[in-house]
């Protein structure tokens, strides 16, 4: 209320003051118009004061005289113009006035809070309409190979000779670099001595077992010949010592040695099973311990062999840049190898359809003068910088390529239908599509209004919710009023 009180006073003062320069600039340009009053009015004064004093005819000579001059420089300047022009005019040019100052007072008026001020020239304006729209995203493919194999030096050391070039097509099993590494030779030198000695040690035990098996089957038959001996002894005489042949004391004795070589035979016999039992286990431990020694040897001459970098698979040799006498650490990246025939365009889409984006979905590049047809094959989940990365493989025929080069690539998300469209401009970014500024009918403002959007392409976006066809919406970006509840539109 304070602020439309100061406008219409300062309108009041403005009115009054383009009167007042109007009054005074009549009263500058009058003697150019024909009439002067202040002239005028003091010519009449003179006449009436000469009049009184007697001197009429000096009077009447000269007003003739001085009608002479007026006619000499000319009788239409001296004519009196109506005093109902003048204020007519005075009327106009207030009128004119007024009208200037209300639209300098409605462009600087202040917006309601909550209300950004924005000028029509500065934003894009489009309607909502039914059409169709082709559900697909667009992107820049870039030639790949569908196979990459990365060539590291699985061993440390120096360069002892190149034998290709970078860009070079290779063979698998062909010879890239010989590397050469003392300390390593010498390493394979001392565990071939230990595999050699280890080796010794076990076929000694295996002899060691074999003669104490020999021994213990040679024990074990004395003891059992020794027993039987004495069994069948035992039994004669005691037979005799019934008929009063043979004295029971000397059966007596023969029978304790009879029990006495039982039991000699019976240590025998664990002796023989433990023998056996102890000469495998420790037998098996060496054979074990051997075979360990044996494959430390064999990875110890696969790393001496390590040292000869060879191919892996066929294709084209890239960013191999060794040099003889360089030292290369354990790990250390030689160069790669690409697949020389099949290839691959990877791109990078925007995470909104991550979701939608699938393995198998049709898709197409125009290269060259040709269309060609190809098929999504890995898709990342991994999203960087606002985009995920996938794969497109070709179908049939392959066009000649070479790796790094870029095409436009359109890739199918679904058949094409009838829906309420919009341009797709910068404001789907400013809001993620929750929300949008429509117009009002009259074009002078603009309300924040939460919408649904659901596909889209590179021209067009699906309006789901939230706005009707014929509806005018600010499709361009919302930077510097994002915030804002509603938009005043100023021509």
């Amino acid at each position: 209320m304070i602020e439309r009180k100061s406008l219409r006073s300062a309108a009041q003062e403005f009115v009054s003051g383009l009167k007042i320069f109007g009054e005074d600039a009549w009263r500058r340009v009058a003697p150019y118009v024909g009439h002067n009053p202040n002239r005028d009015n003091h010519a009449a004064d003179r006449r009436t004061d000469r009049g009184g004093m007697g001197e009429a005819g000096v009077s009447n000579q000269a007003a003739a005289s001085t009608g002479s001059q007026r006619d000499l420089s000319g009788r239409g300047m001296d004519r009196r113009i109506d005093t109902s022009r003048k204020k007519l005019l005075i009327g106009i040019g207030a009128g004119v006035a007024v009208l200037a100052f209300a639209a300098f007072a409605w462009a600087v008026r202040p917006a309601a809070p909550g209300v950004h001020v924005v000028k029509a020239s500065n934003i894009q304006i489009d309607t909502a309409a039914n059409g169709r729209l082709d559900d697909f995203v667009s992107a820049l493919g870039t030639v790949m190979p569908a196979q990459t194999v990365y060539l590291d030096a699985v061993e440390g050391g120096r360069v002892e000779r190149v034998l290709v070039l970078n860009g070079d097509a290779v063979k698998k099993g062909q010879v890239l670099v010989e590397l050469s590494n003392t300390q390593l030779q010498l390493d394979v030198l001392q565990r071939e001595t230990e595999v050699s000695g280890q080796l010794n040690s076990l076929r000694e035990k295996e002899l060691d077992m074999e003669r104490s098996k020999l021994s213990n089957a040679r024990n074990l038959a004395q003891a059992l010949s020794q027993r039987d001996q004495l069994s069948r002894r035992v039994a004669r005489n005691e037979r005799l010592a019934k008929e009063g042949a043979y004295p029971p004391a000397t059966l007596e004795d023969e029978k304790a040695q009879l029990v006495m070589a039982a039991e000699l035979l019976k240590i025998a016999q664990d002796q023989q099973e433990m023998d056996e039992r102890v000469g495998k286990s420790q037998l098996a431990q060496m054979r074990l311990s051997t075979a360990r020694m044996q494959r430390n040897l064999d990875a110890a001459r696969s790393s001496l062999d390590a040292l000869t970098v060879r191919a892996p698979v066929d294709g084209t040799l890239t960013s191999f840049n060794p040099e003889v006498g360089k030292s290369l650490a354990k790990g250390t990246a030689v160069g790669q190898i690409d697949s020389a025939e099949d290839l691959k365009l990877t791109v990078a889409i925007d995470e909104f359809y991550l979701e939608r984006f699938r393995s198998g979905l049709p898709a197409e590049a125009k290269i060259g003068d040709g269309t060609y047809k190809l098929t999504v094959g890995r898709v990342s989940a991994q999203v960087e910088n606002g985009v995920f990365k996938a794969d497109l493989l070709f179908d049939g025929e392959k066009p000649q390529l070479r790796r790094g080069q870029s095409f436009p690539v359109k890739v199918i998300l679904s058949d094409a239908t009838t829906a309420l469209i919009l341009p797709n401009g910068p404001f789907r970014t400013s809001t993620g599509g929750r929300w949008a500024f429509v117009v009002s009918k009259d074009g002078n403002s603009a309300e924040r209004r939460d919408i649904k959007l659901g596909r889209q392409n590179a021209t067009a976006v699906e309006v789901l919710e939230g706005i009707k066809p014929g509806e005018k919406v600010v499709t361009s970006d919302y930077e510097g009023f994002s915030t804002a509840k509603a938009l005043q539109i100023r021509k």
